[in-house]
């Protein structure tokens, strides 16, 4: 008699032959613009500029009422190795306007072209798979104008997205310690700074955060629309707490092998490990898309590492070549297999495991 099993695997390489590490998030770029008279465009070092104003706050305008359309680039290789985060904070003032995002020296994005309607500052994230060091991002206008107030690019190798919270620190050496100097988590100490934030009382800890009945909300991560991920998360707990996880639009969050899925979730205080003790949690959400947006809020809870992950479903009686060709790279990966009962069986992957 069969059975028909099904494998969670966490996968490295899914590919054949082309195995991929996550490589340590990096914070390629960061830019608030805050031009004036006194620093010029044309003297800046990141970044070559065609029909771009200074514009009141220090927000750039790519692009004029009277034409043509304008383009900001990156003037050196971002030395980028695998995927990354473009994030950036755009709006139009009147009417609409179009950009493009294109990539040279390496790289691919999913969407090339955004539409922005009249409204406030928004913020645009666009997944580059597969950069290299050798890669450059052009912004181009190809109707109207819009305001640029900054931009952000994240390496997070070969995933969606990364937070580690590597850069807070604490007044103790220890990893739950918490600093009594400069209390209060300042955003700027994230790996993706643009489009995330924090509410009410959120502490910085040794490489982690503190939840003191506050809220860390990630930015967007650009991910093509109707995407399956997995989030996965480090969680402790000081005493007894409640960790709550919401999910901005048409995404919605499950237990791992569960179909009761819901736009948030909660992890109850009694349920949890003892204090002061790492946790992981592992969260499958479907439908993600470029506008996918997560926030944690608690009492007294460390939280640290949140990453989102490329999911897929391999069936051993499907046709997968498209699944593994587009998913390179780090992966969760649930495997249906037939398994024959009262015997050994093979299995044979077309992926490298850890």
């Amino acid at each position: 008699m069969n059975k028909r099993g099904i494998l969670n695997l966490i996968v490295v390489g899914v590919l054949m032959g082309f195995p991929m590490s996550l490589c340590a998030q990096t914070n390629v770029l960061h830019r608030e613009f805050e031009f004036s008279a006194t620093s010029p465009m044309n003297d800046d070092e990141d970044f070559d500029y065609e029909t771009c104003w200074s514009i009141e706050n220090g927000n750039l305008q790519v692009g004029s009422s009277k034409g043509p359309t304008g383009s900001i680039e990156t003037k050196s290789p971002l030395n980028l190795n695998g995927n990354a985060t473009l994030v950036l904070k755009v709006k139009v003032n009147t009417g609409t306007a179009k950009y493009r995002v294109s990539i040279t020296g390496g790289g691919t994005v999913d969407y090339d072209e955004y539409t922005l309607d009249e409204n406030s500052f928004r913020y645009d994230a666009i997944l580059i798979r597969d950069g290299t060091p050798y890669t450059k991002i052009k912004i181009e206008g190809i109707e109207g104008y819009f305001d640029l107030g900054a931009i952000e690019v994240v390496s997070i190798g070969d995933g969606y997205f990364r937070e580690s919270f590597g850069k807070m620190v604490s007044g103790s050496n220890t990893e739950f310690g918490l600093n009594s100097n400069e209390r209060y988590a300042p955003i700027s100490k994230c790996d993706n700074q643009i489009g995330a934030s924090f509410s009410d009382i959120v502490v910085q800890s040794e490489g982690c955060i503190y939840l003191l009945g506050g809220s860390y909300k990630t930015p967007p991560f650009g991910v093509p629309s109707g995407s399956m991920a997995l989030l996965s998360f480090r969680y402790a707990r000081s005493n007894q707490m409640n960790v709550k996880l919401t999910v901005t639009g048409a995404s919605e969050m499950a237990a791992l092998n569960s179909t009761n899925f819901s736009n948030s979730i909660s992890i109850m205080g009694s349920s949890l490990p003892r204090d002061y003790v790492w946790s992981d949690c592992f969260v499958l959400v479907n439908n993600v898309d470029r506008d996918t947006r997560f926030t944690f809020s608690g009492e007294s809870v460390f939280l640290d590492d949140v990453e989102l992950t490329p999911y897929v479903i391999l069936d051993e009686a499907a046709d997968n070549s498209s699944v593994i060709l587009n998913n390179r790279g780090r992966c969760w990966v649930t495997l249906i297999r037939t398994l024959g009962a009262g015997y050994w069986n093979t299995l044979c992957l077309p992926f490298d495991i850890t």
